[in-house]
């Protein structure tokens, strides 16, 4: 359910505005008849307070410069005029929803510039719910603006110019500093094992033999990613927040969250690169190997293999054991099926107690795996 302004009222604003921009120096008292009529359409016009607040402050300021008198002439600047033809060109089909529901997602704050990884187009017509530990943040923002800093406006208008392009409703109310826990955890928290990032010579070898270019890097930071855009795995939007489906992706991912990636690459019907640890004994393994749609790549295990922008000198603890693989996967059926169809049939069923024989296996190192019957074989980079 919706409010709009009659026809009359949206007229009467209409006529009052033409009048004032047509003017060169208005007086005082008309513009402040106008900004009368722009307030009490507030609740018919949904973003009608984040264009008045230049031509408030300007009124504000020609009548302490002429000393309360409203009958004294005062200049607009471009702002203000740039405001009046705003609501000229939407007065007439402006509305104002009653109820915006309940949010999509509820995110947590405190005063850190870390965290913020919303970039354009990635997420979009939600509504969020933000907790500001700041009264004076809840309350600019949710009435776009302030009649006291010009500053603060530029920045508020900035975050709803960015709602309204991305259809975000956003909902800003305040929690206690000490309520906030998790946001000042996650601000003050390290986070050295989300940070290590892959050689980047590596990385191009690896899109370069898998002849995929990869469009979005998951799981990455300002720190560590390898394209642009990127987006983070925590706090507040991340990875799983946006779909996948769209994008060729590159994901390295905290080890701990695989099955859930996984999860997320099936259910998105995605498609990309993901650089995961050869750990067969682990569960979601069965799972990874029938999304394949290529061959796994044995990554070089070097010293440098991973690093860490901040610390180049840190090596990562466990360089001398783990081996990486770099995966193409996709959670669509038909290109798994197709990739599962080139593949050689194991010599021996699964479970199945193998032949002695005197030979040595050639594959001896583990360099391989089995989906089903299927053969599936690693290759060097």
């Amino acid at each position: 359910m919706t409010v709009k302004l009659t026809p009359e009222r949206a007229l009467k604003l209409k006529t009052a505005r033409l009048e004032n921009l047509e003017a060169t120096t208005p007086l005082i008292r008309d513009v402040a008849r106008l900004l009368g009529l722009m307030t009490s359409s507030f609740p018919g016009v949904m973003y009608g307070a984040l264009h008045y607040r230049a031509l408030e402050m300007e009124k504000t300021c020609a009548l302490k410069q002429n000393k309360g008198n409203f009958n004294r002439l005062m200049t607009l600047s471009s702002e203000a005029k740039s405001d009046i033809q705003w609501w000229i060109d939407s007065i007439s089909e402006a509305y104002n929803p009653v109820n915006h529901g309940d949010p999509d997602i509820n995110m947590t704050t405190d005063a850190s510039l870390s965290g913020w990884v919303l970039f354009s187009g990635k997420v979009s017509a939600k509504h969020i719910k933000l907790m500001v530990d700041n009264n004076t943040a809840v309350a600019t923002i949710n009435q776009m603006g302030t009649c006291h800093s010009n500053l603060n406006n530029k920045l508020v208008e900035q975050i709803w110019e960015w709602c309204i392009l991305h259809g975000i409703c956003l909902t800003v109310a305040h929690i206690q500093g000490k309520s906030s826990t998790e946001a000042d955890r996650e601000s003050r928290l390290s986070r050295k094992e989300t940070e290590w990032c892959l050689d980047r010579s590596i990385y191009s070898a690896v899109i370069q033999k898998l002849d995929v270019i990869p469009d979005i890097d998951l799981f990455a930071s300002r720190l560590n990613h390898q394209l642009k855009p990127y987006i983070a795995y925590r706090p507040f939007i991340n990875a799983f927040h946006i779909s996948w489906e769209e994008y060729t992706f590159y994901a390295f991912p905290p080890f701990c969250i695989l099955k859930r990636v996984l999860q997320k690459i099936n259910i998105d019907q995605a498609t990309g690169i993901i650089i995961v640890p050869n750990w067969p004994t682990q569960t979601w393994w069965p799972y990874l190997m029938s999304m394949l749609i290529n061959n796994p790549i044995i990554l070089p295990r070097k010293t440098r293999t991973l690093f860490l922008s901040a610390q180049p000198q840190e090596i990562h603890p466990l360089h001398k054991k783990l081996e990486l693989l770099a995966y193409h996967l996709s959670g669509t059926s038909c290109l798994t099926k197709e990739f599962q169809k080139k593949l050689q049939n194991s010599s021996s069923n699964p479970g199945g107690q193998g032949h002695r024989n005197s030979i040595e296996l050639t594959l001896k190192d583990g360099n391989h795996s089995v989906l089903q019957v299927k053969l599936i074989p690693f290759v060097a980079l």
